[in-house]
């Protein structure tokens, strides 16, 4: 937890991946916490879940800084962004891939549950720019 908490004030990805059930969402909880006990403003942190909505990443993102932080993306300092089931976006790691180079202060900790498509994915796309807490 210690690694992912300092992981996430630098300007990279963190992905977590794993099997179902074995505890992501309640890390993703305790991060949360620790944002906001570290004096982030909650509309700062996006979370959204891919389980069961089909969206655009980037209408998504955009629609988030238009409509809530009334800001363009590339105006972003310090704004996290949680997005669960990430491997149910197709061709997901090329998006974030341009959203992140294009947005460079926004911090995107994705979650992901078919672990080994996910790993292979990320460090192919996102070679630099990905962190894996087990890394």
């Amino acid at each position: 937890m210690k690694e992912l908490n300092s992981c996430s004030k630098i300007a990279k990805f963190t992905l977590l991946y794993g099997l179902r059930r074995t505890g992501k969402t309640t890390i993703m909880y305790q991060l949360f916490s620790s944002l906001l006990n570290s004096g982030i403003p909650p509309k700062e942190i996006l979370y959204y879940s891919f389980d069961d909505v089909s969206s655009d990443l980037e209408d998504l993102i955009n629609s988030y800084f238009e409509k809530v932080l009334n800001l363009h993306p590339a105006s972003a300092n310090n704004t996290y962004v949680f997005l669960d089931e990430i491997q149910k976006v197709r061709n997901w790691e090329n998006k974030i891939k341009i959203i992140y180079d294009l947005y460079p202060g926004i911090k995107f900790i994705l979650f992901g549950s078919a672990s080994l498509n996910v790993r292979r994915r990320s460090v192919k796309t996102l070679a630099g720019r990905v962190f894996l807490p087990e890394d």
